[in-house]
């Protein structure tokens, strides 16, 4: 069963800022938030562990072209 971490935790292990990780997912390239209660969002960590090898991808495909 995948694990909920919250947005600290989240800015922590991708490096981003709680404001770039909002953009990113406004734009469909960063995992939906999960409502947790009244005031707290968490993340599915293994949506966050397939888009962090699909960053992976990305980034070995450009290094090949």
């Amino acid at each position: 069963m995948a694990r909920l971490i919250r947005t600290s935790e989240v800015t922590r292990d991708t490096g981003l800022s709680k404001w770039t990780i909002n953009r990113l997912e406004a734009d469909g390239e960063f995992p939906q938030r999960i409502r947790v209660g009244k005031y707290a969002v968490a993340y599915d960590s293994d949506e966050l562990d397939a888009w962090k090898e699909e960053r992976k991808a990305a980034r070995e495909q450009r290094r090949e072209a």
